[in-house]
């Protein structure tokens, strides 16, 4: 039972990332990068209600964290795939059970920006004082690395466009600065992290009017369970019941 009350606490500490599994399932916030069938390989943020790759540091896998693309079908940066070939062969694979990944839009990207503690997220890129807002710290990997590991201090590609009078250019988000770049050379390489944009059934918990938490359809030793808790003045929780999902 205490192991069990565990797991079931472990999907609420978390709340706004959700790992996914490759075969689509959510998972524990303890969950492990892998290619077995029920490991983390993507992660779901419930605030944008996006779903992220999670790239891996392993040379040879699809994913590699280190694989740069371009938009040219000349320069392939050093994985041996342009932009458009790599979202074709993500989906060829249902990476999380799905098989309708995109390229970001700067704005999308952006959502997961984090800069340093005490430092202003920078602003979105559809402001125009966006620029100014850079985080103030350079150097590190702007980004969460608990929910996105294996993330390059480096531009990551976007399929939105940017305008140049003599150069064909698109835009990328720097997660080493912490801001949008708005004249990458199209033909140059850069890092790419897909998209997918349906909406996933989160399990919830909620705070009935007793103060009590309510967990349903939590996943674990591949059961599906119902659990009532109690916030204790310490700040602990009671479990006062628990039971399969009907």
């Amino acid at each position: 039972m205490r192991l069990l009350l565990l797991m079931l606490l472990t999907f609420t500490a978390n709340a706004d990332y959700i790992k996914i599994a490759n075969d689509g399932s959510q998972l524990p916030d303890s969950a492990q990068l892998g290619s077995g069938a029920k490991d983390w390989a993507c992660t779901y943020d419930t605030k944008s209600n996006l779903l992220w790759e999670v790239k891996l540091n392993s040379n040879g896998e699809v994913r590699w964290m280190y694989a740069t693309y371009s938009w040219s079908p000349t320069n392939y940066g050093n994985s041996g795939l342009f932009v458009d070939e790599y979202v074709s062969k993500i989906n060829s694979i249902a990476l999380c059970n799905r098989t309708d990944w995109d390229i970001p839009e700067d704005y999308e990207l952006h959502t997961i920006l984090y800069c340093d503690v005490g430092v202003p997220i920078p602003k979105a890129p559809s402001d125009a004082s966006a620029d100014s807002a850079e985080c103030a710290v350079s150097g590190n990997v702007k980004i969460g690395n608990e929910h996105f590991p294996n993330t390059l201090a480096d531009n990551y590609w976007t399929k939105t466009a940017a305008t140049s009078a003599t150069f064909k250019t698109k835009t990328a988000v720097d997660f080493k600065l912490g801001e949008v770049n708005y004249f990458m050379l199209s033909t140059a390489p850069a890092a790419l992290r897909l998209v997918n944009r349906t909406p996933i059934q989160i399990n919830k918990s909620s705070f009935n009017s007793s103060g009590e938490l309510n967990l349903h359809a939590v996943e674990f030793n591949n059961f599906s369970w119902d659990a009532k808790l109690q916030q204790q003045p310490d700040g602990l929780f009671k479990l006062l019941s628990v039971k399969p999902t009907p």
